[in-house]
Formats: structure tokens, sequence, C-alpha cells
């Protein structure tokens, strides 16, 4: 039911539920993605490690389930994480999780799993926990989860972990091994007094700086900064990475550490956490994002989707022009270049008819783009929050948004600069239609739109 919803050239499970994106690596030319799955139901529960490999980051084959939980050894659910390449090994490194005594917040462990044969099978590491909760000594440390693990210029590797910190503070804890086998605690990386849980951290060196991302059960925040002497992080900029992130969007990023000439590609998860009460669309939940691609201008922090993006486009959408900026279709790219000189306003209606739709608005004054989803559908317990992303004004008066359209999945990037991404479920198949208006003097010097190809080949399987 519902099937013009779920997503077609984002990255999807045959069926059931995926959460978080997991041990992104890049392996003899193939990209590898693993993610949290449940693959006997469309909620969360039961969470196995998923697996697909991509040769461009765009077109996806799903392969079996590499890992689920080990349950001769009381594992229940095997959390996110990350994986390190060594030697031809690979590790992968999560957290496990039980019951009872091994519950998340008191009793979780983080272990691994080993591949020899190019992240075909898995077993468990003989001497699992890897990292047991007694490594971080007489610090009260809880929710302790999400291993992401690196080797560093010093070649050693890292380990960056999240949880909460003596039951009051987000923390983001450092780790640091000669070997993959033998770990040691290192700092408290950044404590939060304004988070009580940070999960799912990333800390991407990106030349003489770091970037720091966190997801703390709301928007997912990023620093850019370095590490002192006593490898804590000292913060030179902030902000939030996707005005869409949490229960509405984006959510969990996890980044490609080992790409050539130390480029930084994240993906994150496409939430389906705001229709989660809708009993009417079952079957599936969760998507992952387009790749997106880092970069630094000094400390401030650029996102972008990445080049690959572009392999997507099947079809030039032909009459769609800045005279008549308006199209159909339940998928599509959409490339506008507005001229403005920090005054004026565009609104684009999308996903419109029924009686249903959703506005994109552009306000050059106010230097920000709203999601505005009050009207999105006409089915209750969806969440429709409007989010909004600030934009920051260009010298040349212009701004330029890339926005992917996939059934119920809005990505959109300004300046090649900062995200806004949402989930809208229109209770219509009629609702598929676009377009742009522009007020205040504002005008549309651009615009472009293609139809996307399909990402999956014939006959994959999991």
């Amino acid at each position: 039911m519902f099937e013009w919803l779920k997503p077609v050239y984002h990255f999807t499970p045959r069926c059931n539920w995926m959460n978080d994106p997991n041990g992104l690596c890049l392996v003899d030319g193939q990209y590898h993605l693993f993610y949290q799955h449940n693959p006997n139901a469309d909620v969360w529960g039961d969470i196995h490690w998923g697996h697909a490999v991509s040769p461009d980051l765009i077109h996806w084959k799903r392969l079996p389930i590499a890992f689920g939980p080990d349950t001769a050894h009381g594992e229940k659910h095997c959390y996110s994480g990350s994986i390190a390449l060594e030697a031809g090994r690979a590790w992968a490194f999560y957290t496990s999780v039980g019951e009872g005594e091994r519950n998340p917040e008191t009793g979780a462990q983080q272990w691994a799993a080993c591949s020899d044969d190019g992240l075909k099978t898995w077993r468990r590491y003989e001497h699992n926990p890897i990292l047991p909760q007694k490594i971080n000594g007489d610090l009260k440390v809880t929710f302790w989860r999400d291993p992401f693990v690196w080797k560093e210029r010093d070649g050693l590797w890292y380990a960056v972990l999240g949880g909460t910190l003596e039951g009051r503070y987000g923390c983001m804890l450092l780790y640091r091994s000669p070997d993959l086998r033998q770990w040691s605690f290192v700092s408290v990386l950044h404590r939060s007094q304004e988070d009580r849980l940070l999960e799912c951290p990333n800390l991407i060196r990106m030349g003489d700086r770091y970037v720091l991302l966190c997801s703390p059960l709301c928007e997912i925040q990023y620093r850019v900064g370095r590490l002192n002497e006593r490898f804590e992080f000292e913060t030179e900029s902030e902000g939030i990475f996707d005005g869409g992130s949490g229960r509405h969007g984006f959510y969990a990023p996890n980044t490609y550490m080992n790409l050539p000439g130390e480029r930084r590609v994240v993906i994150g998860w496409m939430s389906d956490k705001g229709r989660e009460e809708q009993p009417a669309i079952r079957g599936w939940s969760g998507a992952q994002s387009l790749p997106r691609e880092l970069r630094l201008e000094g400390s401030r922090l650029l996102v972008d989707f990445a080049k690959e993006c572009r392999g997507l486009r099947r079809e030039r959408i032909t009459g769609f022009s800045p005279e008549h900026p308006s199209l159909s279709g339940h998928q599509a790219e959409i490339c506008l270049t507005l001229g403005h000189g920090g005054q004026g306003r565009m609104e684009m209606t999308l996903f419109s008819g029924g009686g249903e739709e959703t506005r994109l608005v552009f306000d050059a004054q106010a230097g920000e783009m709203r999601l505005e989803r009050e009207r999105s559908t006409l089915l209750d317990q969806i969440d429709v929050t409007t989010l909004v992303q600030p934009v920051p004004p260009r010298a040349d008066g212009k701004t330029s948004l890339q926005i992917f359209l996939d059934g119920s999945i809005v990505e959109i990037c300004a300046d090649h600069a900062v995200m806004l991404s949402g989930r809208v479920y229109p209770s219509s198949e009629a609702a598929c239609r676009h377009a742009v208006k522009v007020t205040g003097g504002m005008r549309i010097l651009e615009a472009e739109a293609w139809l996307p190809k399909t990402i999956f080949p014939a006959g994959d399987g999991e």
C-alpha cells in the first residue's frame, strides 16, 4: 500500500526495517555499505548488519546479511559501528547488547567480527569484548555505543565512541590501539552540557583540522576544530549538519575514511520515524541518503552532494525552464539558480495534488530555506513539523539549489554548502506535481531537471 512513497533511487533493503549506515569502506574498487537491519519486520528490532556494494556510490547490489546476533553468547542486537582494514583482514567493530546485565544502558560491550575473504563471510573475534566496560576506569559511562575506528598519521588506530557521562552529559570518548586488538582509554574527547546522549560519533581528519559529527537524538551537530595536547576537542566553528535531522529525515551519518586523496564522503539514514504511528504504510521503513562530500574552507564546513550523484541522471526533462518551471512525477532531480541581491522569495510546491502539498521556501532576506510540511499529507499521526536551515548570503547575490525528490524523500543542497532533508507522505498517488514561483524581485536565472536511473541491477538479492 502507498507504494509510490517508497524510494527507488535511494538505497533500501528489499523490505523491512533499516536504520544507521555502518562500516563504510572502499575495497578492491567496490564501495561497501553495511547498515542496521531487521530482516523479519518493518519495525526496529532483531538488529543485524545488512550489506550492499556499489561500483560508484549510486548503483547498489544487495548482498546477503553480513552477520546477526550471536545468541549463544547472550547477544540480542548488533548495534552500529565501523570497519577497519588491516593486512588483508577486515574488522567490524560494533556495539553488542543483550538482555538483563547486557542491556544497552549499562551493559553494552564493544565487539569485533573479522573477515578474511573480502568482507563476504564473518566470524566473531575470539577475545570479545574487544573494548570492555572496565576500559573506562572510574568514569561512569552509560549508553556506551557506536565505535568509529580509523588509522591516524602516527600509525596507530583510534576509536571514538558516544554515550552519557555521569548520567548528565552527552560525551564522546577516545581510545587508541597499536594493532586493533589491545585498546587503551585516551580522553573524554568532548562533552555536551545540553545533550544527555551523543551517539554515532565520527571524528574526521581533514587537512590540519578535524570535523566532529554526532547525533544527539535530534539535529546532527558538527564541530570543526583541533585536538589539544590532552586529546580534547577544541571547537573553532559549529552548526547543524542538516536542518532535517533526527526523526524528520537525516540521522546517524557515517563516513568513508579510506577514499583516495583523503576524500571524505558521508551517508546517513533517511529516517521514517515521523510516520511510525501510521499503520497504513507497512512493509518497509528507512533508506540511505545520497552520498555527500565534505570540504573545509578554513574552519567552515561545506557539504555538497557527491559528484557521483550526476550518474543518476537518465533523461533531461524537456519543457522545464526558467519560463516554465513545473513538472510532474514521484522522482526527479531539480537544479535552480536564483538571482535576488538579498531580497525576494521563492516558493516551490512539491508533491502537490489531491489536496496535499509540501512547500520549499527560500527567503533571501531572512537567509534561510524552509520545508513546510503542514499540508503534506491527509494521513493522521504523521510528523509535519516545518524544517529550517540557514543559508549564508553570497557576494554575487545569487543562490543555487539542487533538489532530489524520491517518493517520500526530499534532499536539498543550497550553494553546494548546506543541506536540508525531510520525509513527506502524501496519501494520494496524484500528489506528484512540482512548480516554482518567485516574488519580491527574485528571478529564476537557470532551471534544469532530470529523471533518475534505476539503481538496482535486475535480480539482485539479499
